[in-house]
């Protein structure tokens, strides 16, 4: 690597790092429309950050 292709790099991860941590939200639903429910509450309470991102676990239980 060249002097310069370091600095980019560095640089990058300095903007990475400056803008927060990102976080992964968990989200349990019992479908689409549930999931998406969710994911709008976390958004207007303020817990969703610019870098977040959301897994979707959709499905019911079984009954035994």
């Amino acid at each position: 690597m060249t002097r310069g292709s370091i600095d980019k790099r560095i640089a990058l991860l300095e903007r990475q790092k400056s803008v927060g941590d990102r976080v992964v939200h968990f989200i349990k639903a019992a479908n689409r429309a549930d999931s998406e429910r969710q994911i709008a509450e976390l958004v207007t309470t303020g817990k969703v950050g610019p870098r977040d991102g959301f897994i979707s676990l959709t499905g019911w239980k079984p009954l035994h």
